[in-house]
């Protein structure tokens, strides 16, 4: 496909969506209330790493539990945003089906889709983000990095998962 057509396709995919998005306006809170629902998970993780480098510097001598404590908070974060990501990208594809099948949608329909599949969500969550570690490890080794995230970067998005649950 040439670049004229892929822009093409691409406006016409916007003119699209910009028509189902304005048709529903209610679609516009899923990326609002996930963007507001991951700084306060990055806010928790920022206060942890300000109160963990206070402590370094203090040289409490409670540093190897503080250490300890860091790393799971660090890790809980960094799920949590996963997952926050994953619910409402479930949560506005849902909704956006339903819209675009000519049915009025709130807010709370889009959360009970991705209510309903919380468990396949969770377990989403726990392999899309040892995955994302994994990478960031393979980042040290640029090449072999490159060639995994071309081979397996299609797979991994959000989005994909999300669109299963239109299937159903």
């Amino acid at each position: 496909m040439s670049f004229a057509e892929n822009i093409k396709r691409g406006w016409s995919l916007w003119r699209r969506s910009m028509g189902v998005v304005l048709k529903d306006k209610t679609l516009l809170i899923f990326p609002l209330i996930s963007v507001l629902t991951t700084a306060v998970a990055l806010g928790v993780l920022y206060v942890a790493i300000g109160q963990y480098a206070i402590n370094f510097v203090l040289n409490i001598s409670m540093v190897q539990m503080i250490d300890q404590a860091f790393i799971l908070l660090a890790i809980f974060a960094y799920f949590s945003v996963i997952f926050i990501t994953i619910v409402f990208n479930v949560a506005l594809v849902g909704s956006t089906h339903m819209s675009m099948n000519e049915r009025d949608t709130q807010f709370a329909d889009g959360i009970k889709i991705a209510m309903k599949n919380v468990i396949s969500i969770l377990l989403w969550t726990l392999i899309s983000g040892t995955v994302g570690v994994l990478f960031s490890i393979l980042d040290q080794f640029r090449i072999t990095s490159g060639l995994v995230r071309g081979l397996l970067g299609p797979l991994g998005p959000s989005y994909i998962f999300s669109s299963r649950f239109l299937i159903r």
